[in-house]
């Protein structure tokens, strides 16, 4: 147990709280819909399908976004970078704050897709990567999505009270972005004076840079990754139906859904991050990613088989916090994989870029087909639709991670008996 505790002195605590604190409130902005979908509708003037176009145009952003950022965040500092990302993402929310219409709203999303993908993602994932050795590289990811997550719920709950201050829904709804924004801003600052200046590349690394994607390209744990995060990103970002779903189905208030979706993507993250990190160390990653894709398989086949309603609001909210355990389990380790898939730490930034641009890919059209089938059909016929989506997302999710388990197992005694011969020789 003592050694359980120890391994955690061997993390950079503080230069991973301001990376999870700055990537906890880096989020809201582009994910307002999240907490706070039908006030968009309302205060926008928007359509579910035209919300979920502008989502889209987010996630189209991204995923082009992905592929170079890695390549940055192996040439820049990743301070500069994220302490950029901070600041230009929360001056955007300044302006998302003036109410802009449809149109003017697909460009600020285009713009936000860069500042929290371009110099953002790579970047986090390379700062966190050096925050620890090897050996607790499950403890890293899962302490950084599970800090983010539960500064992300102090954040969540701030923008709900800022918005309580005002009379009116959408007058709450402007509050909550200026919050956002100066939090941001904040973070901003914090990466810009204590985290380490030296971690980026040069431009005499170009050589460095096309050998690490060479590597990362050639890597099967790369594109195994991609497609096991393109399955649970999937089943997770439809869990962002269950705000309407509670509203519209189950009765909730706009406040009560707000409260409900900010305990669904926000307080439940620490436990299942911290969970989903420990175990990881102690089974291996492939395997705790195993376990957590069948409980989300049975989590959304249970809202099919048993329909919500204002009598069965227990049971959503039961159901909901199993799982998204599970889903932030899941989140809190994937890129452990690829210590257990033995990817050299020089690949780290290029490899983060290719595995984004797979595994975030949903991003780009999962909210347009989504919003199609509410505007189609708001009832439950329409969720249960979304609810069989995440199912397939997440069967097929687990036959990449089986897969890739194989893969590892093959390898290590492929590596053994090389050992063994040279030792026999």
């Amino acid at each position: 147990m003592n050694s359980y505790f120890d391994d955690f002195k061997q993390i950079k605590i503080f230069q991973l709280i301001i990376l999870a604190g700055g990537a906890g409130a880096i989020y809201f902005l582009p994910y307002m819909r999240t907490s706070y979908y039908d006030v968009m509708i309302q205060g926008l003037k928007l359509t579910n399908t035209q919300l979920g176009q502008i989502s889209s145009m987010y996630g189209l952003f991204t995923m082009i976004c992905y592929f170079p950022g890695g390549w940055l965040a192996d040439r820049v500092s990743t301070r500069n970078m994220l302490s950029f990302s901070f600041t230009a993402t929360g001056l955007g929310g300044f302006y998302y704050a003036t109410m802009p219409g449809y149109t003017e709203l697909l460009v600020l999303h285009m713009f936000f897709g860069i500042t929290t993908t371009l110099t953002f993602w790579a970047a986090l994932i390379k700062a966190a990567r050096l925050c620890g050795p090897k050996e607790v590289q499950g403890r890293v990811y899962g302490l950084l999505e599970g800090v983010r997550r539960l500064l992300s719920t102090a954040i969540g709950f701030g923008g709900v009270w800022a918005l309580s201050l005002a009379v009116g829904d959408v007058a709450g709804f402007q509050n909550a972005l200026y919050f956002y924004s100066v939090v941001l801003i904040f973070f901003g600052i914090l990466a810009w004076f204590f985290l380490p200046k030296g971690d980026g590349g040069s431009k005499a690394d170009e050589k460095i840079n096309f050998s690490a994607l060479s590597i990362a390209a050639k890597s099967p744990t790369v594109w195994f990754l991609g497609f096991i995060i393109f399955f649970s990103y999937t089943s997770y970002s439809l869990a962002d139906y269950l705000t309407p779903y509670s509203t519209n189905i189950c009765g909730l208030s706009v406040a009560a859904g707000a409260t409900f979706s900010m305990v669904r993507t926000y307080a439940i993250g620490p436990f299942g991050a911290f969970f989903g990190g420990a175990t990881a160390d102690k089974f291996t990653t492939s395997n705790t990613m195993i376990g957590a894709f069948l409980v989300a398989i049975i989590c959304n086949l249970a809202y099919i088989f048993f329909p919500g309603s204002p009598a069965l609001l227990t049971f959503v909210v039961t159901n909901m916090v199993v799982m998204m355990t599970a889903h932030f389990a899941l989140r809190g380790i994937y890129y452990a994989l690829f210590e257990e898939g033995a990817l050299p730490v020089t690949a780290t930034g290029i490899a983060t870029g290719i595995v984004a641009t797979v595994g975030y890919a949903p991003d780009a059209f999962i909210w347009t087909i989504a919003g199609n089938i509410l505007d189609k059909d708001p009832g439950q016929g329409g969720y249960n639709v979304i609810f069989w989506m995440a199912v397939g997302s997440s069967i097929a999710g687990l036959v990449c991670t089986v897969l890739f388990r194989q893969l590892v197992i093959k390898k290590k005694k492929c590596n053994q008996d090389i050992k063994n011969a040279q030792t026999q020789a």
